[in-house]
């Protein structure tokens, strides 16, 4: 599973980065992109921090699978250490990943693999933190986005969901 998160994030990456760097002014907020390569339905839905344009947080997944890489831009940890632990937290709700890290595009990122699965889905129609290593790296809104949030959820229904 790391191996195939690992691909997982680089390819989140370039489609990130992509499409962002043909437009003229950065775009900022929720921003939900699609790609369709070889009949396969790529759904990105990222935050673009105001001003520069930045991605720090963003949600990845193919049509009609329930995997979701989760991607959080940070700064770089101490050197030597590595995150373990992903988390998305509303309130009382959370939502614990394996965390993977590295370098991106001479960023640092931490990610993780979870799934659309009704915990994760009750967290997203609310405010919600990024924790790595019970550290809070940001926090973030879905009001302005909720439009955005369901599209890309009822693309990547959790397996017990799927027709």
């Amino acid at each position: 599973m790391k191996t195939g998160g690992v691909v997982a994030m680089l390819g989140l990456a370039a489609v990130v980065a992509g499409p962002v760097l043909a437009q003229k002014t950065a775009p900022q907020g929720w921003l939900l992109q699609e790609q369709v390569m070889s009949g396969i339905n790529d759904l990105t839905l990222a935050w673009y921090a105001p001003g520069s344009g930045d991605v720090l947080a963003a949600f990845n997944c193919q049509k009609g699978y329930s995997d979701v890489v989760f991607t959080a831009y940070t700064d770089r940890p101490k050197a030597g250490t590595k995150a373990a632990k992903l988390a998305l937290k509303n309130g009382m709700q959370h939502v614990v990943m394996e965390a993977i890290s590295g370098d991106m595009h001479g960023r640092y990122s931490v990610g993780g693999i979870p799934s659309f699965q009704s915990e994760l889905v009750d967290l997203l129609k609310g405010p919600f933190t990024i924790l790595v290593d019970g550290v809070e790296v940001g926090r973030f809104s879905t009001t302005t986005a909720q439009k955005e949030f369901d599209r890309i959820i009822a693309a990547c229904p959790p397996r017990a969901a799927r027709n």
